[in-house]
């Protein structure tokens, strides 16, 4: 079974649940998600043209990343958006780095070294 096909999973019942919460996401700030695996890391890029990189804040607690950002709309109304997403076993937390370029926050979680499944026999 595939670690990522399982996150993959749990990120879209996450994301209606925080779409439900956030009122069927129909708010001023609603970027787009897009969650990568690559050989080495996990990627998940947040589109949010026209902001700047102190909008955000991104935290792991208890093996689960989260992203938050504040947006200041006209009248000085204030619109959040919060995702989280348990990260799966093989995630190295001691390794994550985020950058902020073209309008995408782009988080890399990067992969455990030397964590493979393996096929255990029975005797």
């Amino acid at each position: 079974m595939d670690g990522f096909g399982d996150l993959e999973n749990l990120f879209d019942t996450l994301i209606e649940f925080q779409n439900i919460l956030d009122g069927g996401g129909k708010g001023l700030f609603t970027p787009s998600v897009k969650i990568q695996e690559s050989k080495d890391n996990f990627i998940i890029s947040i589109s949010a043209p026209g902001q700047s990189k102190e909008i955000f804040d991104v935290s792991v607690e208890n093996g689960i990343i989260t992203i938050k950002a504040d947006v200041k709309e006209k009248n000085d109304f204030m619109e959040s958006f919060s995702k989280s997403y348990r990260l799966p076993s093989n995630a190295n937390v001691d390794s994550i780095s985020a950058d902020y370029k073209d309008g995408i926050l782009k988080t890399t979680i990067s992969k455990k070294i030397g964590e493979t499944s393996k096929k255990v026999n029975i005797s």
